[in-house]
């Protein structure tokens, strides 16, 4: 891209489409005329039946050899993903992160690699990368502290960059970058996944100052739960109210979750819920903690945050016999990775208790499309609009196809969105507010579902009283182009494979209902 006579110019580009893949590309022309790319979180796509094998994963649209920095939000596997994949490409920079991030990184990327190699098997091909691979990404870490400026230099560009704690889970950061020479300066404020408050880390957020500071701030905001209202009542009961009726009718309890921070908050909740029943002279389960992964990073955030996460009697299944002994025991609250049910070992607890009619399935985490989690819900939802059924009908209606086998939903099945650690409506307002609608130069939508993301930009238009020509859906199908002066163009992205954009669309079409229902729109 070249730049203008006078004015400097970005273009900021994303993989994304919905929620996961994140996937963020700053590119510009330095002075000395060659292209530079700054690349914002380098996560897996984990929807539409997609594996790390897929092209939308091991494919990179824009030349390696150019990347200069690669900036970490955080460790979640939708933002970090991709990095063994970069580094095999051949990307040798920093990686920056939170000293937090960087605590669990090594553990993740060993725990997708597992997963990856399962798929390898699977499809009969050879794992894209090793153990090797691993260690050049932990060697290119750089730890940074919050609210202290780092300055790069990138082909004569100065870059500005400021990591700000945002509460997601431990370790998660809002990025400011600031970019550009002289008076030629270009801001940017990357939200990450966002969450104002959160009980568990009991840590207060960091005001994002300098891009509050900066005139013609550009915003990229996540917006999961943009349409959804913290006070407003969800179609499911509160995930304590429905461990105490799960508890006291003597039914199992399967909550499938993700072992990074998910595990961890749930078990504080289970802990607390534990002691006040049996202050009640009230009975609980045994309660069981499954995933090598969870396990460990429970006892990393105890030790972070001098905290002890595990209710009394906590049975940690590191083997096929405690896992059959959790399945067999009829009076068990069992926690098994992953949340969306793809993979790890809810799998088989799935396999065995989804028929079962005295178990009680609560799911607490994001399950994307094409994910087992989805399909689930999906059935379920189904089966609900399908009450007025005859006997036999109603049976059919309750067949699910998962793991390659016909299954039957008889279990309870639940969707609490209580326990999200990505911000409502009004927190994600709240933030907006902080930044005058004069320095505003735009804001971009995007980690969220399409139809969130339209009804998010309205009620931003609406509640701040923000032009409807600042605020625009970020994904795939465009490019920005940034100046002083703030966005200048979109550029549409040509869609190389029409036919894959028009199966997304389908199916974006056919779970609009289940998404309206979801986030409460």
């Amino acid at each position: 891209m070249k730049n203008r006579k006078k004015d400097f110019l970005v273009e900021l580009t994303t993989k994304q489409m919905n929620v996961t893949g994140s996937e963020n590309l700053l590119r510009f022309t330095g002075k000395f005329e060659q292209e530079n790319l700054l690349l914002i979180d380098c996560g897996m796509l984990q929807e539409l039946n997609i594996n790390s094998f897929s092209k939308e994963n091991t494919d990179f649209q824009f030349d390696i050899k150019n990347v200069r920095a690669v900036f970490i939000t955080h460790t979640h596997n939708d933002h970090i993903g991709k990095l063994p994949l970069l580094i095999k490409a051949g990307y040798n920079g920093k990686i920056y992160m939170s000293k937090e991030t960087s605590l669990f990184i090594e553990n993740v990327l060993n725990d997708n690699l597992k997963i990856h190699r399962e798929e390898a098997k699977k499809l009969n091909k050879k794992p894209l990368y090793d153990e090797d691979i691993i260690e050049e990404v932990i060697s290119l870490v750089e730890t940074i502290e919050y609210k202290k400026s780092y300055k790069i230099n990138c082909d004569g560009v100065n870059v500005e960059f400021v990591y700000y704690r945002n509460n997601h889970i431990l370790g998660s950061s809002t990025i400011y970058i600031k970019m550009g020479y002289k008076l030629n300066k270009i801001h940017y404020l990357f939200s990450g996944d966002y969450n104002l408050a959160n009980e568990l880390l009991n840590k207060k957020v960091h005001s994002p100052k300098k891009a509050i500071q900066a005139r013609k701030i550009n915003i990229v905001l996540e917006s999961t739960y943009g349409a959804t209202k913290r006070e407003e009542k969800t179609n499911f009961n509160d995930f304590e109210e429905q461990i105490r009726e799960a508890v006291l009718n003597k039914k199992k309890v399967l909550i499938p979750i993700n072992a990074l921070h998910k595990a961890q908050e749930v078990l504080e909740i289970i802990r607390k819920i534990k002691l006040q029943m049996l202050e009640e002279k009230k009975e609980f389960p045994k309660v069981y903690l499954d995933g090598k992964l969870a396990i460990k990073h429970t006892y990393t955030y105890a030790g972070i945050l001098k905290k002890n996460f595990k209710p009394s009697g906590l049975i940690e299944i590191y083997d096929a016999a405690s896992r059959n002994e959790a399945i067999e025991n009829p009076n068990a609250l069992i926690l098994a990775t992953a949340g969306m049910m793809s993979n790890g070992p809810v799998v088989q607890y799935m396999k065995k208790l989804l028929a079962d009619e005295n178990t009680k399935v609560i799911i607490v985490s994001y399950c994307a499309e094409g994910t087992v989690g989805r399909k689930l819900l999906e059935k379920v939802e189904y089966i609900k609009n399908s009450r007025k059924a005859g006997k036999k009908e109603k049976e059919i209606n309750k067949i699910i196809n998962l793991f390659g086998k016909e299954l039957f939903v008889n279990a309870d099945v639940e969707k609490v969105t209580s326990l999200s650690t990505h911000a409502r409506q009004e927190d994600l307002i709240s933030l907006l507010k902080n930044f005058k609608k004069s320095n505003i130069s735009s804001i971009l939508l995007n980690h969220g579902e399409e139809i969130v993301r339209e009804k998010f930009k309205k009620i931003i238009e609406e509640e701040l009283d923000i032009n409807e020509e600042k605020i625009h859906l970020f994904d795939k199908r465009n490019r920005f182009i940034f100046s002083k002066h703030g966005l200048e163009k979109i550029v549409p992205i040509k869609e190389k494979n029409k036919k894959n954009s028009e199966k997304l669309e389908k199916c974006s079409g056919k779970e609009e209902k289940i998404i309206k229902r979801k986030y409460n729109i």
